[in-house]
């Protein structure tokens, strides 16, 4: 682990990283994970609230996993290894994130879809 304070070239740095843990509790959307997965970096991510329904949409829309689920310390730390790992090719795993975000998470897409709510709010 390294800390290298505030950054500006955090897709390049995504890029080049074996994971990006997202340890929050209560995610909510998870931005940094879509960033992340969109960068073909692997995401560890707390198997809970907003990036639970990120992992499942992921796995609904893919058929496999998009990302490393965990709960607790010792999965987290099995995780780590697992993505640390020289002997695990993680490659189709990147290759499904990035699918889904392409496809899922859009600014165009994401914001016809609310549109479309506010849309149908409306209307009734």
């Amino acid at each position: 682990v390294e800390f290298l304070g505030s950054r500006d070239d955090v897709p390049e740095l995504m890029k080049g990283t074996l994971a990006l843990v997202v340890a929050s509790r209560t995610e909510g959307f998870g931005l940094a994970a879509v960033e992340a997965m969109s960068q073909g970096c692997v995401v560890i991510g707390n198997d809970t609230t907003g990036m639970k329904e990120q992992f499942d949409i992921g796995k609904d829309f893919t058929g496999d996993e998009i990302g490393l689920r965990y709960s607790g310390i010792s999965q987290l730390t099995q995780a780590l290894h697992l993505a640390a790992s020289e002997n695990v090719d993680f490659l189709a795993m990147r290759q499904r994130a990035r699918l889904t975000v392409l496809n899922k998470y859009q600014v165009a897409k994401m914001v016809g879809s609310i549109e479309d709510f506010y849309l149908k709010v409306l209307n009734r």
